[in-house]
C-alpha cells in the first residue's frame, strides 16, 4: 500500500511531541510491512521553514537527506489541474491542502494520512482514503 503522508506527520514524527510515538509506531509498521511513504514537494518546503528560520544546518541537511529516500511528487500541470478542481468543488478547502490532496491522487495512494480533522468534510477523489494518525491501527490488525 502506499500512504501519502502529510506534513504534519513528518513534524510528529521528528519532533517530540504528543503524537510523536504514534508517528513512529506507524512508520515502523509501514516498513516492517513493505509497504511505502510517500509525500510531495511541498511538504519538504514545509517541513524546512523551521530549520531554516533558526539557522539549524544540521536539521536541514538531515531532512534533505530523509526526503532523498522518499517518493516526493511534485506540483506539476497535472496536479495543479485536480488542485483546480479540488478548490472549485470545495471553495473552504486551503490551498496547501488541495495541492496535497491533488499531488496524492496523481500518486494513486491508497491513503492521505493526517491529523487535519478539517479534511474529514471533504469527498477525497476516487481511490484515495483518509487516514488519521489516530486511526492508523485500524490496518495493523487488517492489512499486515
Amino acid at each position: 500500500m502506499k500512504f501519502f503522508w502529510d506534513s504534519n506527520l513528518f513534524i510528529y514524527l521528528w519532533e517530540e511531541g504528543p503524537q510523536s510515538l504514534l508517528a513512529k509506531d506507524f512508520a515502523q509498521w509501514i516498513a516492517h510491512s513493505n509497504h511505502q511513504v510517500i509525500t510531495s514537494t511541498l511538504t519538504l518546503g514545509e517541513i524546512l521553514v523551521h530549520p531554516f528560520r533558526l539557522g539549524n544546518e544540521t536539521r536541514i541537511t538531515a531532512y534533505e537527506k530523509a526526503f532523498s529516500k522518499l517518493e516526493l511528487i511534485p506540483f506539476n500541470a497535472s496536479a495543479a489541474r485536480e488542485f483546480a478542481i479540488l478548490r472549485a468543488t470545495h471553495p473552504t478547502l486551503r490551498p496547501p491542502d488541495a495541492i496535497q490532496i491533488a499531488c496524492a491522487s496523481l500518486s494513486q495512494a491508497d491513503y492521505f494520512v493526517t491529523n487535519d480533522t478539517r479534511l474529514g468534510s471533504i469527498p477525497f477523489p476516487k481511490g484515495l482514503r483518509l487516514l488519521t494518525l489516530d486511526t492508523w491501527t485500524t490496518l495493523r490488525s487488517t492489512k499486515d
